[in-house]
C-alpha cells in the first residue's frame, strides 16, 4: 500500500497553520490587558468555564477584561439576568477604539478562583 506524496506536505501545512494560529492568539492577547474594553468580532465567540461553553457572546458585545492568561481573556457577562464569569479567546475580540461611558452595570472586578476555572485546565 502506497501513501500519497502529498500526505506529509498536508500534515506539515496543517501543523504550521495550528502553530501560526496559536502564536497569533498570543500576540493578540499581548495587546490587551486587565481593564481593557474589547468588542466581540466573531460569531463563534463563547464564554468558557473550563472546557464548557456557558454563554454565547453576541457580535458587537462589549466586554471588560479582568485578567489575561496567554490567549485567554477573563471577563463577566450578564446572561439571562445573572452575571457569569469566564474566559473568551483573544482572536474572537478586538480592543475597543474609543471608550464610551456605559449605562450598563459594572460586573465584579475579579473572578472568584473557586467558581471559574481557566479554560481547558484539569
Amino acid at each position: 500500500m502506497r501513501h500519497s506524496p502529498k500526505l506529509p506536505f498536508v500534515a506539515l501545512l496543517t501543523l504550521a497553520a495550528l502553530c501560526w494560529g496559536t502564536e497569533n492568539a498570543r500576540a493578540e492577547s499581548r495587546l490587551i490587558a486587565a481593564g481593557t474594553t474589547v468588542v466581540v468580532r466573531s460569531p463563534q465567540a463563547q464564554l468558557m468555564v473550563g472546557n464548557k461553553a456557558v454563554a454565547p457572546l453576541g457580535r458587537g458585545s462589549r466586554l471588560n477584561v479582568t485578567e489575561v492568561r496567554g490567549p485567554w481573556l477573563a471577563t463577566w457577562v450578564d446572561h439571562q439576568g445573572e452575571w457569569i464569569g469566564g474566559w473568551v479567546w483573544a482572536p474572537f475580540v478586538e480592543r475597543e477604539v474609543s471608550r464610551r461611558d456605559s449605562a450598563e452595570p459594572h460586573p465584579p472586578k475579579e473572578l472568584p478562583a473557586e467558581d471559574h476555572s481557566y479554560p481547558f485546565s484539569s
